[in-house]
This record gives C-alpha cells, structure tokens and sequence, in this order.
C-alpha cells in the first residue's frame, strides 16, 4: 500500500534539522545521506551537520555542503542550532558515551533515533523517569 502525505509548507517556520557525528565507538552510520537534503530543503527544513559527521560512511562534509546543509564545527554547535537532532544511537541507546549529549539537549527539542527508552544502561537513583526527561527534550 502506497500512502502519499501532502507537507504544509514550513519555510516560515525555519525548522533546523541537526546532524552531529555518531560518538558510540565504531559507529559508522551517519543519521541523514545527503541523497535526502534537496527534499528536506524543499519541504522548509534547514540542515546543519556536525564536521566529519558522514565522513565513516562514505559521505565528506563536501557532499552536504553541495545538497545545501551547513556544516558546523562540533557537536555543541549542532545541537545548539537544531529543533530536531537526528542520530543512529541516541543517548539510551549510546551507553558509553552519550551521557555528554545531556546537557547539550533543550526544552522542546525533539531527538529521533534509536533510543531505547526503556534502558537503565546510564540511569542513576534520582533519574524517575529517565535521564533525559530533565532536559524537556522529546525522544521519538
């Protein structure tokens, strides 16, 4: 079945879409190709990548410069800038080194990746609904 979805247009809106490199060690995927970025651009979306964030994948910073993303120098910037942060292995799912993301989240800021929401990988005693709920970010 082919279900077709017609988008509002979202260019008043300046939705950022942010990209930050994979930090799960050995992770080589990359969230967005830059295949998807003349779409996105289309439907309104802004799309910032953090340096190198394709780079294990094939796809250098060159490629999204091209198809229109911005590319920033880290991480922080990244997740500064964007409404919606996409990533491979996201803070549940990232039980080595995702805990740094934390503090760089924000209130209404939305986060689709994997996720595992129910993982007490990095949880301590004080975090009753997870450790990120403090953030006010949304996990999708």
């Amino acid at each position: 079945m082919r279900v077709l979805v017609k988008s509002a247009n979202l260019s008043c809106l300046n939705v950022f879409i942010g990209v930050p490199k994979e930090s799960y060690p050995g992770e080589s995927r990359v969230a967005l190709v830059p295949a998807v970025l003349p779409n996105l651009l289309k439907a309104g979306f802004e799309v910032v990548i953090e340096t190198e964030a394709g780079s294990e994948a094939g796809y250098p910073d060159r490629f999204y410069s091209e198809k229109g993303a911005k590319v920033l120098p880290d991480r922080a910037a990244v997740f500064g800038s964007a409404d919606i942060v996409v990533q491979v292995l996201c803070y549940g799912s990232n039980d080595i080194t995702g805990k740094a993301d934390l503090p760089l989240m924000r209130r209404g800021q939305a986060l689709i990746g994997f996720l595992r929401p129910l993982s007490r990988c990095c949880w301590t005693a004080s975090d009753r609904y997870g450790p990120s709920a403090g953030s006010g970010s949304i996990g999708l």
